[in-house]
């Protein structure tokens, strides 16, 4: 395997280890920490989501209860360094560390903000996880520390129960490795491509196909043994995660840093927005015919929440804890805060294939249907379908995606769709469509008539019995 450049700066090391030791003294009494937390939630904006617990009587407020790993993620994830810092300041006072603060991150999997807890809200929780998180902390510190036998034992143990378990998923062995980042192994995307690309072996015994605590030991052993090797693969574990993210960004991969919650107050348009049509671009037609766009989640009232993280973790609670919906809750919180009339959409089909082009003209709705009940209005232009050229990188996937800041990516779009390089400042609208229905109140009352007709611009088929066209076929 081709060596990698993962030139970075790991003085983050040596506090992180320290806070992940100091931290262990309230494992059986978290009131002092707990306490320290809801003083500093007032001071450092950092901890501020810490006060969205939700209970079992409709209330909500700040945690009753905390973990190691999701104090970890409270600076371990989309945020500028300073914010960081200032975090890990206000701990490393606490609890009286001696190791100075870090520079720089380098290497470090972040999980994403809406993902940060390892638990999920109090009114939902099973009252022995945070214990488990704990269990599984104590025994991961003692066994890096040790590596001892009977210490592999109690860790395999402690990861088996924890994993697996609501907001348990990969991030466990993300916190392990900020706590040890010399013994254990962060097993992100990222890193679990370049260790199966280098040949390593992930079992896949464990939940959902991840591995069971003792495959995740071996995976680490064979790790830090090819970095002791004569001829290493990398460095440091800390550089082969660094060199993950090197390697996935020189393809085009996405930064594992997601985008900090924008919410836009300016009615001024600019984004540019790639949108799949639903399956096969099955709901194009209905979509032109309505001068909407439209994504399909769950049918709740994106507005009801205060954060993308509060999205995030609903959706977890309906789908259930083994998910973990990150694209989706992404696209809820663009949809309803990012995008903004003036904004550009182009409709793809699949990977290969525009489908539609318009200019957002209003804010977002909810409608009170089975899936695309999230709408906003569009101005439809008009385009000529098109497949993208040969040879070109394949769309993303993702049902809704702010693509503005991919400069050659947008001028492929216009230039595919037929528009000036430039944003088109004013276009001609498409020549709209007009229907004609004839209602018999006999037959039908209004409210069924209209929902009708959404349902038909919608692209669903209704009962043959219901509408009766005559000998006029063609008539929809």
């Amino acid at each position: 395997m081709a060596q990698v450049n993962a030139v970075g700066v790991y003085d983050w090391k040596p506090i992180y280890q320290e806070l992940a030791t100091k931290l262990l003294q309230f494992r059986g009494d978290r009131k002092p920490l707990l306490a320290f937390l809801r003083e500093q939630t007032e001071i450092v904006e950092g901890f501020k989501s810490l006060k969205g617990d939700q209970f079992a009587d409709g209330s909500k407020g700040f945690i009753r209860d905390i973990c190691p790993l999701t104090l970890f993620a409270m600076f371990n994830r989309s945020s500028r360094p300073e914010k960081r810092i200032e975090m890990i300041r206000a701990l490393r006072t606490f609890v009286d560390c001696a190791e100075p603060l870090p520079t720089a991150f380098s290497g470090i999997p972040l999980v994403h903000a809406q993902a940060s807890w390892f638990f999920l809200y109090d009114k939902n929780r099973d009252p022995s996880q945070i214990d488990s998180l704990w269990r599984l902390w104590a025994a991961g510190l003692e066994l890096a520390d040790s590596d001892a036998p009977e210490a592999r034992a109690a860790f395999a143990s402690a990861f088996d129960d924890t994993h697996g378990r609501p907001c348990c998923a990969w991030g466990l062995t993300f916190a392990l490795f900020w706590a040890r980042p010399d013994y254990f192994v962060p097993l992100d995307g990222r890193s679990r491509a370049t260790l199966s690309a280098a040949g390593f072996e992930l079992g896949e015994d464990g939940p959902n196909g991840r591995v069971s605590g003792a495959n995740y030991l071996a995976v680490c052993d064979a790790v830090r043994a090819a970095i002791a090797a004569e001829s290493p693969l990398w460095p440091s574990i800390g550089e082969m995660s660094h060199g993950a993210f090197v390697v996935d960004a020189r393809d085009g991969g996405e930064d594992s840093e997601s985008e900090e919650e924008e919410v836009v107050t300016s009615s001024a348009g600019g984004r540019v927005w790639l949108v799949a049509a639903g399956n096969d671009g099955s709901k194009w037609e209905g979509w032109r015919a309505r001068g909407i766009v439209a994504i399909s989640v769950e049918d709740i009232d994106l507005q009801t929440f205060a954060s993308r993280a509060e999205m995030h973790r609903r959706l977890v609670e309906i789908r259930g804890g083994d998910t973990n919906p990150t694209n989706d809750s992404k696209a809820c919180w663009d949809f309803l805060h990012v995008m903004q009339p003036g904004d550009e959409v182009f409709v793809k089909q699949g990977r290969r294939r525009l489908l539609g082009y318009g200019r957002v003209t209003g804010g977002y709705r909810f409608v009170d249907q089975d899936r695309y009940c999230h709408e906003r209005d569009v101005e439809w232009l008009p385009i000529a379908e098109a497949q993208m050229p040969e040879g070109a990188d394949p769309l993303v996937l993702k049902t809704l995606t702010n693509v503005t800041p991919y400069e050659d990516l947008v001028a492929m779009l216009r230039s595919v769709a037929g528009l000036p390089a430039e944003a088109p400042s004013t276009l001609r609208p498409a020549a709209p469509r007009t229907f004609l229905f004839t209602w018999n109140p006999e037959r039908w009352e209004w409210p069924e008539l209209e929902a009708s007709a959404a349902a038909l611009a919608r692209g669903e088929e209704l009962p043959a019995d219901q509408w009766n066209t005559g000998g006029r076929q063609d008539l929809r």
